[in-house]
């Protein structure tokens, strides 16, 4: 596991861990969160070697199967040396942009009492220097500590995950102002020492505001998250500040749970938001003759609304009496009429017979 870290290859990693985890022997003997965090004969874990060597990937994938973040090394590089400052020697940007996402400790110390901005600045690497500048704000943090959050689905988490990214790129850009280094593209493909990307996730398609409800807290995006088991709907960048509102404890690394802004319940769940509006069309469609279906969509179209006809009153359900007057006047001469029509056509055949 230390060589796929020093390496970069974090397939090897991920496959390794995967089968330690349903590993027997190493869950009795050892325990999975010590495996993951197994030191070498320097003291260095493979955490220490990924951020040294400024891979990415590898370290994302050690952070979400419980690396310990800012543990601190023996002999290798400076004795009690942190992740965070093996990235910073080198100006290892998107490794030191991982470990702070995921709660990395800016003002922790080696041996020699150096915090890790001391480090970058020290060695002239702007960019990395003014992310963890004390004074600088603070990321937001990956709430790995709760457990529904552990427990998301592929797609929820993917789109939480780019929030979480763009939010602290947003941080960036406004520490970054006043820095002599531009900061790198993003969109960089390459994962060596120097790689700019950022996401660790695929590629999420945005949230239409036609396909879904605009979140109530932001007024601003698409509702892409649903809590369970009230059914609340929130934008992804509203429920990750809901999550990271309150840090967890350093000594227990417990977190307050969040409760749902909307009916104060816990949240157990999160899952991708259903479409509701499609949902309700599809229902009402159901509901609803074709032929009216086809009158309310021409109205909708030409822009009129249905208006309801008032009720007739109670004096105009029978006609007046002058009306029932000319009804019968009108029956007297249709009938005075039909029958002197007979009485000539009786006349008529009998003068041809004649």
């Amino acid at each position: 596991m230390h060589y796929a870290a020093y390496y970069g290859h974090a397939d090897c990693l991920r496959t390794i861990l995967s089968a330690a985890a349903k590993s027997a022997p190493v869950s009795k003997s050892w325990g999975f969160a010590r495996f993951v965090n197994v030191r070498d004969d320097t003291g260095a874990t493979p955490l220490h070697l990924a951020a040294r060597q400024g891979w990415r990937r590898c370290v994302h994938v050690l952070l979400e199967n419980g690396a310990i973040v800012s543990a601190s090394s023996g002999a290798f590089g400076f004795s009690g040396s942190t992740p965070l400052h093996l990235a910073a020697r080198d100006g290892n940007l998107d490794c030191v942009r991982q470990l702070l996402s995921w709660g990395a400790d800016r003002l922790q110390r080696d041996s020699v009492g150096r915090i890790p901005y001391e480090v970058a600045a020290k060695r002239g690497h702007v960019a990395c220097a003014a992310l963890l500048n004390p004074s600088s704000a603070e990321p937001l943090v990956w709430p790995s500590a709760l457990k529904f959050i552990s427990e998301l689905e592929p797609d929820a988490k993917s789109l939480l995950e780019a929030a979480l990214m763009e939010a602290n790129r947003e941080r960036e850009r406004r520490t970054l102002k006043g820095a002599k280094n531009a900061l790198p593209s993003p969109s960089h493909p390459d994962d060596g020492a120097h790689g700019t990307a950022i996401a660790e996730t695929t590629a999420v398609v945005p949230v239409q505001a036609s396909d879904a409800e605009v979140c109530s807290i932001c007024f601003e995006q698409a509702c892409s998250i649903e809590v369970r088991e009230c059914g609340h709907q929130m934008c992804a960048a509203c429920t990750l500040a809901l999550c990271c509102h309150a840090k967890p404890n350093p000594a227990t690394q417990s977190q307050p749970l969040p409760t749902c802004p909307f009916c104060r319940g816990g949240i157990a769940r999160l899952v991708v938001a259903t479409r509701t509006r499609a949902g309700d069309d599809e229902e009402r469609g159901k509901l609803e003759s074709p032929r009216h279906c086809q009158s309310r969509r021409s109205m909708s179209l030409s822009g009129d609304t249905p208006t309801r006809a008032a009720p007739a009153p109670s004096w105009a359900a029978s006609p007046p009496p002058s009306a029932r007057w000319a009804t019968g006047e009108q029956r007297a001469a249709s009938r005075s009429t039909t029958t002197s029509r007979s009485k000539i056509i009786v006349s008529f055949h009998a003068s041809i017979h004649a």
